[in-house]
């Protein structure tokens, strides 16, 4: 915020709520959001994001916590692969189609998804 010269400021009786996601379907819906937007940043910021392309910049496969038992370091590690292809989806899809789409197209997904 600072670099765009916007001055940061704190409000004490301010309340922000984030729902968590409760749903599969939430979270698939969510990373494929997150991979498009990577993809958006690349492309209309690609100075300070790169230039979109195969393959993305990786966001990364999350590891599991040692202190966890292995079963669930084993569930762990197959839902994050399993969400790093989910964005990288939404990456291609972007890359693909981004171009093609306007405003009004994006504006009607969104209302489609709240």
């Amino acid at each position: 915020m600072s670099s765009a010269g916007y001055a940061q400021k704190f409000a004490a009786d301010v309340t922000i709520y984030h729902p968590a996601r409760n749903s599969i379907d939430a979270l698939v819906s969510k990373d494929l959001r997150v991979g498009r937007g990577r993809c958006q940043l690349q492309r209309y910021h690609p100075d300070r994001y790169g230039t979109p392309g195969f393959p993305p910049r990786p966001t990364g496969i999350k590891r599991p916590s040692q202190a966890l038992l292995f079963g669930d370091r084993i569930v762990f590690s197959d839902l994050s692969t399993y969400f790093t292809g989910i964005r990288a989806a939404g990456y291609y899809n972007e890359y693909l189609t981004g171009d093609k789409h306007t405003d009004r197209d994006i504006l009607s997904l969104h209302k489609r998804h709240q």
